[in-house]
């Protein structure tokens, strides 16, 4: 009787001990902002390469997003180094450039 009473003193002072013994699990990180391929910025830049167009790209789109910009069009490059963030992948496909949409840069 008595090992057994000791047995189960044992048995609750180990699980006491290792319960406050744990250490707290760090807060999970934030879950980063999803992002998606911005289609209404491909329609938008069709019709044409100005500042109105540049703006309708930042009112639909939000930074991050996938887009696609046509190589071959006027002002194409003006567009691509306004909207496109250089510090990730840039990628041409045909007449396409696809590029991840960066900070708003303005033009000097």
């Amino acid at each position: 009787m008595t090992r057994t009473f000791a047995s189960a003193c044992a048995a609750a002072c180990l699980w006491t001990t290792a319960a406050f013994c744990q250490a707290k699990q760090p807060a999970p990180a934030p879950a980063a902002e999803s992002t998606a391929y911005c289609r209404s910025a491909a329609e938008v830049l069709v019709e044409g390469s100005g500042d109105d167009e540049v703006a309708k790209v930042w009112q639909k789109c939000k930074r991050g997003d996938t887009i696609a910009v046509n190589a071959g069009a006027q002002g194409a490059v003006l567009l691509i180094g306004r909207l496109c963030d250089f510090t990730r992948p840039i990628v041409n496909v045909g007449y396409q450039v696809i590029c991840v949409l960066g900070a708003e840069r303005g033009v000097r």
